[in-house]
């Protein structure tokens, strides 16, 4: 007994008023401590307050086990308290009772005692374990008397007794054989918490396998299991004995087979260490187990053979005793509170509340958290797909750029991060504790299901909705499907970069005002005038197809000249920094076959337009960044000249000037290996074109330039022409002036450029201070910045069909109606998105990143495609709860799902 914990009325009873007053009556002499092998405590005590000097009989008291107690005893105190023969009736009735105890869920202890005589046990005595004198037993009674009969009998046949792992006994001390005297029994009740049976029945229904394993009595372990509900059926032995309650036999309706029994009760001496592994797996193949009276070598055994069957073992436990097999388990628990410093130190995990139902709702929340891991990672790679498949369209269609770098990680790196981290604070799904445990070889956390979802059928959905929210834009400001399409046309490689040239069917030419050419111009068959540079498709025009000038010059690979100016046409040399450049014979060819500069009225009406691109100041930079010029013109420098030449020209080349106006005897290069091999319509319009054949040819001073083009090869030499005359009314450039009326070429305005700016004529006063050079830029800027829109508005679809995407991603299993939104930081994270969205598409300082201000009705192509999205994926949970049943199992209290072909293919 602890200290002040006897009854009350039991210590006045013996004269004391409290236990300590009791011990310090009757000095301890000598001790052996409890331990799992012996199973009980034996104490040697004196009957005064000081051993040295007690002239009285010592008293051995034994306590523990009941069954190892009773095995020591020959004798039993009577009632009035006199020893009397323990016989065989006596002993099996003590067992009955002992079984009865331990059937009620109750732990039995058994006492027993014996008096020493001083003569034969004097004060000096020493009493020992028997290890000092190299005996396996104490030197004084301790009712050895089996083991010192069974080492007679090996004594006998010349055989040494040997302990379970095959190590030689030592003998017994002879002094232990006197038998002890019974004293009775003690029941304690150690009832288990409320919340186990509970947290026992989750682990059921999860498929994971709860064993006892206890040192207590079987009887007591299968009472205290089967109120839990480790156990729940019968076992043989209950089986056995009902068929004989019933008379039954083999072959009666009543009769029920003793090996069909899913509940075993395995008693610690029923079992050893080598016990081979088929009489391990007929023992852990039961549904329902528990080992009873086992030793710590039993229970890391025990653990071992779990393991070899393939199971994850987590056990738990609190003494000295459990550390090995606490170490063996892949997770050890040890108890917070009554767990000892070794145990604690031995295992994985403590328990600070010592409570079962906490390793329970532990499974659940490793649930959790590996479910909502795969959840944000659904919710994060579906966005990859839209992501990257505008690049494979860039670079196999020779598209325009749908989708920009700096946009995707405004994805990644910013509307994405809120939403894909409110994964973690997502509720478990109703269903969390009914699937069984995850196989870790197969089931990770990105399977080959994860990625078919969110690749193969939401990703595609969203990059669809961004590709349709990508060609709607550009169709609105002029840009039709039909247009985008870069290959054979080149759209994908000078979109944005170089005038556009395509071929209508009806329409009309228009001023920026909306005024029509009053002059009548057919579409089809003429160029516009540069007053009416844009093309509206009036009642029912379209445009047919569209295409890009070939670069028919290639220049070298270096700087023109040190002094070199791009607004000067004389400091331009057959050096472009290794750019090719269109020439204007590439133009007349395309304009024999009916394509014409195309500068859409539709980017007339865009937020984006700037009257001044019909007519732009040629030394103003076209844009800036952080207060920088950028762009293509306004550029001036070493490096920035380079800029100049990768985008239209401010005039134009002619291979026809630089040549003699003989193209025929002109030096020709092949093109760059890949360069045009597959921009057929550029090829085509080029090659085998007559030049002398076109009207405008005609207008060189010293005749009509000659010569057939070959679309696979480019010339070596071309004159930059760009309208300049000296002061004294001289072209800069010999022969350029027969270029100075095509609507490519510049344009001079005194006092400034514009539409209706006073323009000079050729010769007049153009080397004036006040004169200005001027280019008509629309057809490029419409492009550069109708993509930028459309760019911007394919973003924005990612962040609409996202909206989609987080809310499905709430559950693998559930219909969100079913889950809810009762996660706050999700709910946050979809305002956040979007706020952010449209902070960034705005906030004029966030548009360096290439986001635009675009249209509010351009926010709703992606709108149906999320509603799409949602539909779908409520559309499979559901069908995949309605083919999938679910069936309990009734030996193991397992729910398992039958899956069907959805569950199969698409549940990650």
């Amino acid at each position: 007994l602890k200290k002040s914990c006897g009854h009350p009325a039991l210590n006045e009873s013996l004269g004391f008023k409290d236990i300590e007053d009791l011990r310090k009556a009757n000095d301890k002499v000598f001790d052996i401590p409890f331990n799992s092998k012996n199973k009980y405590q034996v104490h040697i005590h004196c009957q005064s307050e000081d051993a040295a000097t007690d002239k009285q009989d010592r008293i051995v008291y034994m306590k523990g086990a009941p069954e190892r107690v009773l095995m020591r005893c020959t004798e039993y105190a009577g009632s009035d308290g006199t020893p009397r023969l323990l016989t065989q009736d006596v002993r099996t009735h003590i067992e009955s009772l002992q079984e009865q105890m331990g059937a009620n869920g109750l732990r039995v202890l058994g006492f027993s005692m014996k008096q020493l005589p001083l003569a034969d046990y004097p004060p000096d005595y020493p009493f020992s374990d028997g290890r000092e004198e190299k005996c396996s037993t104490p030197n004084f009674p301790m009712g050895e008397s089996a083991l010192i009969a069974k080492f007679d009998q090996a004594k006998a046949r010349g055989e040494q007794v040997k302990d379970a792992k095959g190590k030689p006994i030592d003998p017994p001390h002879p002094g232990s054989e006197p038998g002890l005297i019974f004293l009775g029994m003690m029941a304690l009740i150690d009832p288990p918490r409320d919340a186990v049976p509970g947290a026992v029945a989750k682990c059921k229904t999860a498929g994971i396998k709860v064993i006892m394993v206890t040192g207590d009595h079987p009887g007591t372990a299968k009472a205290i299991a089967h109120k839990v509900g480790i156990l729940w059926g019968p076992t043989k032995e209950d089986i056995i004995k009902k068929n004989d309650e019933n008379r039954a036999s083999p072959g009666d309706a009543d009769y029920r087979d003793p090996d069909s029994a899913e509940a075993i009760v395995c008693p610690g001496w029923e079992f050893s260490d080598d016990m081979g592994d088929d009489k391990w797996n007929a023992i852990l193949e039961h549904p329902q187990i528990v080992f009873a009276r086992t030793s710590p070598q039993q229970k890391l055994v025990i653990v071992a053979n779990c393991q070899r069957l393939g199971h994850i073992v987590a056990v738990t436990g609190d003494g000295v005793n459990d550390s090995p097999a606490l170490k063996k388990a892949d997770i050890g628990i040890a108890m917070g509170i009554a767990g000892t410093p070794v145990t604690k130190n031995a295992a994985d995990m403590i328990l600070l509340d010592d409570n079962f139902a906490s390793i329970v709702a532990g499974v659940e929340e490793g649930r959790l958290i590996f479910d909502n891991l795969k959840k944000s990672i659904c919710y994060t790679l579906t966005s990859n797909i839209p992501e990257i498949s505008p690049f494979l369209c860039w670079i196999t269609m020779d598209t325009p750029m749908p989708l920009s770098t700096v946009l995707i990680l405004a994805i990644d790196l910013g509307t994405d991060m809120v939403p894909a981290i409110s994964m973690a604070y997502e509720d478990a799904e109703a269903d969390i504790m009914k699937r069984p445990p995850r196989n870790a070889k197969i089931d990770r956390l990105v399977t080959r299901k994860l990625i078919f979802l969110a690749y193969l059928q939401i990703g595609i959905m969203q990059a669809m909705a961004g590709f349709y929210a990508w060609m709607v834009v550009l169709n609105d400001y002029g840009f039709p499907p039909t247009t985008l399409v870069g290959n054979p046309s080149g759209t994908g490689m000078f979109f944005g970069d170089q005038t556009m040239y395509c071929k209508f069917n009806g329409g009309q030419y228009v001023n920026p005002d909306g005024k029509v050419d009053p002059s009548g111009r057919d579409p089809t068959t003429t160029p516009p005038r540069r007053e009416y540079p844009l093309w509206d498709r009036g009642d029912a025009g379209y445009v047919e197809k569209c295409t890009y000038p070939q670069k028919l010059f290639r220049g070298r690979n270096a700087e023109p000249t040190r002094d070199f100016k791009f607004t000067e046409a004389d400091t331009y040399t057959h050096r472009t920094f290794g750019q090719a450049q269109t020439t204007i014979e590439a133009i007349w060819a395309l304009e024999s076959r009916g394509f014409f500069e195309y500068a859409p009225w539709r980017g007339r009406m865009s937020p984006f337009w700037n009257d001044k691109w019909v007519s732009w100041q040629l030394e103003r930079a076209e844009s800036r960044v952080a207060g920088q010029k950028a762009g293509g013109l306004g550029r001036q420098g070493k490096l920035d000249g380079q800029f100049v030449f990768m985008v239209q020209p401010a005039g134009v080349w002619s291979a026809c000037i630089a040549n003699d106006y003989d193209l025929a005897r002109s030096k020709q290069r092949p093109h760059k290996v890949g360069a045009y091999d597959t921009l057929r319509d550029i090829v085509n319009a080029v090659d085998g074109f007559d030049v002398s054949t076109f009207g405008r040819a005609s207008n060189f001073a010293t005749g009509t330039c000659g010569g057939v083009l070959n679309g696979k090869r480019s010339y070596s030499d071309a004159t930059f022409c760009n309208g300049g005359y000296t002061a004294t009314n001289r072209p800069v450039v010999a022969g350029c002036e027969a270029l100075d009326d095509e609507t490519q070429n510049i344009h001079y305005c005194r006092g400034g450029c514009g539409l209706n700016c006073e323009l000079v004529p050729p010769g007049y006063g153009r080397a004036d201070s006040d004169v200005k050079q001027c280019l008509n830029i629309a057809s490029r800027q419409i492009q550069k910045n109708a993509n930028q829109h459309a760019q911007a508005a394919y973003w924005v679809s990612i962040v609409v069909v996202q909206w989609a995407d987080l809310l499905i991603c709430k559950t693998r299993w559930l219909s969100i109606r079913q889950q809810g939104l009762r996660n706050s930081v999700l709910n946050f994270g979809l305002f956040f998105e979007t706020l952010l969205a449209a902070w960034l598409c705005y906030f004029a300082a966030f548009q360096v990143l290439g986001t635009q201000p675009i249209r509010l009705t351009h926010w709703m192509p992606g709108i149906p495609w999320s509603m799409m999205i949602f539909i779908y994926d409520e559309t499979r949970k559901y069908l995949m709860r309605a083919t999938s049943p679910e069936v309990t199992n009734k030996a193991t209290g397992q729910v398992t799902r039958v899956p069907g072909w959805i569950e199969r293919f698409t549940y990650y």
